[in-house]
């Protein structure tokens, strides 16, 4: 009996090994496409190999408040657009071996809560928004990779308490 049962391992064994060892094809690894402009080039992990040299970023800054759900739903949260929020982006760069922000872009956001600019370098960004004046509002602030050369990054700004 005993035999018998280790003959069982040994066979599983030797036809798992089988199965992986296979001349099947595999699934095919996904691939990056080059930055249009920017050092880069396909990747097996779909990690970007390089920076864009310039990219644009857009995005919306939304104000989030919370609300008593509608009967028949569970949404607490509603969303509307902050015109009028200057907006500050900072780069994230090395300045003698110390990393450090500085001020790359200033815009404010318009009457639908949009915002762009356009010709950043490549790099890593903070977006900083200060909420308007009187409004109901807390500031807010969002990461910036700035990796492919469009990037879309909206900024929530909580209502205060």
């Amino acid at each position: 009996m005993r035999f018998h049962g280790a003959a069982v391992v040994v066979t599983t064994l030797i036809a798992a090994l089988a199965a992986c060892s296979s001349d099947a094809p595999t699934s095919p690894k996904l691939q990056q496409a080059p930055f249009a402009g920017g050092a880069g080039g396909a990747s097996e992990d779909s990690t970007p190999q390089g920076l864009p040299a310039t990219f644009r970023v857009h995005g919306r800054v939304v104000g989030v408040a919370g609300v008593v759900a509608a009967p028949g739903s569970n949404d607490t949260l509603r969303y509307v657009p902050v015109a009028g929020a200057p907006i500050t982006i900072y780069h994230n760069v090395l300045v003698d071996g110390v990393a450090t922000q500085v001020v790359a872009a200033h815009t404010v956001s318009g009457a639908d809560g949009t915002y762009q600019v356009d010709g950043l370098e490549g790099g890593y960004y903070i977006v900083s928004v200060t909420a308007p004046a009187g409004s109901p509002w807390a500031d807010g602030w969002n990461y910036l990779p700035g990796t492919w050369t469009d990037v879309t990054v909206d900024v929530y700004l909580w209502q205060k308490p």
